[in-house]
């Protein structure tokens, strides 16, 4: 095929099943039909800013909008890389200590000064190279030097005064019941465990299941709570990164009229270098497309949408059974 149709794929089974029979069927059904490549599908790290880097924008308001408050502010890093089975987890933990726990440190020093309507903090590590951000959202259109310097200030304080160790555990408690209960909710859980292969396997074939077997990142994490781990990851990552930017949104009236208007003329300039012929054939794709979307299902296409039927239904409730039970002199249910 050609080198644009080639990559990668992942197959995996989660499940109690036969594992012989299965890799039969897939290889005789599917894999035997292709040929092997050898290509190159690594993703590689992204060369790190020599220095922080800020990018100013502007996003469009009505001109009726109350910009007072209408900034948004973010400040970013972009941290290693995910196969860092310890790190994957700690990033999680420092997102709660820092700004989502009760009287986070970074989250109160930004409500404190005013700095934003709404604070809150992104921990992306489900990529090869986990990003942070600490984010002001509806802030002052002059705060934008006031919330570098003030998350800069809380993060520095952290490292000299320690973070809260309960803040540290209880992080690394919240993460660890839910990583040991593995409830998905409506989600199957096979899916959500490959996704989480995915987090590392993608990047090295050698390590799926690095995440997924996460007892022993615990139990280390656990340890380093008192050892100073976490604040110097707070000093490497957050404070002496220059893989960093501090990004800003600023309103502005009046741009959603001029972004409309470049998109006129540039269409414009397509419709204009077109000929009679390709003017009438984009017409006549545009009615069938029309007389496509207004027309009916056909009746046999309806018949094709499997239904349940009553006799699929069970009976029986598949939900856990209530049972009283007294300890003591109390009742619980």
């Amino acid at each position: 095929s050609a080198a644009s149709d080639v990559y990668k794929r992942q197959i995996y089974f989660y499940g109690d099943m036969d594992m012989e029979e299965r890799l039969t069927y897939l290889d005789e059904a599917y894999l035997s039909k292709f040929d092997v490549l050898k290509i190159d599908s690594a993703i590689r790290l992204q060369k790190p800013f020599a220095a922080p880097v800020q990018v100013e924008k502007k996003y469009p308001v009505l001109d009726s909008d109350d910009i007072t408050n209408a900034a948004y502010y973010s400040y970013n890093v972009s941290i290693c890389s995910s196969l860092d089975r310890q790190l994957y987890i700690a990033l999680q933990v420092l997102d709660y200590a820092l700004c989502s726990a009760p009287g986070a440190p970074v989250k109160v020093a930004l409500m404190e000064k005013g700095i934003g309507e709404d604070v809150y903090s992104v921990c992306e590590n489900g990529i090869l190279q986990p990003y942070f951000s600490f984010v002001a959202k509806n802030a002052g259109l002059s705060d934008q030097k006031a919330f570098v310097e003030t998350v800069e200030q809380a993060l520095r304080e952290q490292v000299k005064n320690g973070i809260d160790k309960n803040a540290l555990l209880a992080a690394i408690n919240c993460y660890e019941f839910k990583y040991k209960e593995a409830d998905f909710g409506a989600y199957p859980k096979g899916l959500m465990y490959g996704l989480q292969a995915l987090d590392s396997w993608l990047y090295d074939d050698r390590l799926p299941f690095i995440h997924i077997e996460a007892n022993d990142t615990f139990a280390e994490l656990r340890k380093e709570v008192k050892s100073g781990y976490f604040e110097g990851l707070v000093q490497k990552y957050l404070l002496d990164n220059t893989h960093r930017s501090v990004v800003i949104l600023q309103p502005k009236s009046g741009l959603l009229e001029e972004q409309e208007q470049k998109q006129r003329k540039k269409m414009a300039q397509v419709k204009a270098a077109m000929s009679p012929d390709e003017l009438e054939a984009v017409k006549e794709t545009f009615r069938k497309l029309t007389e496509f979307q207004e027309s009916e299902d056909a009746k046999e296409d309806l018949e094709k949408i499997p239904l349940l039927k009553r006799e699929d239904m069970k009976k029986e409730a598949n939900l856990p059974v209530n049972e009283v039970r007294s300890i003591g002199d109390t009742t619980l249910l």
